[in-house]
């Protein structure tokens, strides 16, 4: 029922060491508001490439991320994002 956005909270392009603050948001009201961000990194991190898949049997949304170092993936169930 939900729209996911991934979003580094980036206003124009920028390089890859100013890439920080991944969040999750979601909008549920037809494209006309948002809910409050969720965030996953914090505002030092910087990532790169966010990708994500949600598995519909079991309800569970997967993020993946990079830092140039290493790969991260993250868990949540549906009904921690509310969707």
């Amino acid at each position: 029922n939900g729209k996911v956005v991934l979003t580094s909270n980036l206003k124009e392009s920028r390089p890859f060491d100013e890439r920080a603050n991944l969040v999750i948001q979601i909008r549920d009201d037809n494209c006309k508001t948002w809910r409050e961000p969720i965030p996953v990194t914090t505002p030092d991190e910087h990532i790169f490439y966010p990708h994500s898949a949600v598995d519909y049997e079991k309800k569970i949304f997967y993020l993946a991320y990079e830092n140039a170092r290493q790969f991260y993936i993250n868990v949540y169930t549906c009904d921690e994002l509310g969707l």
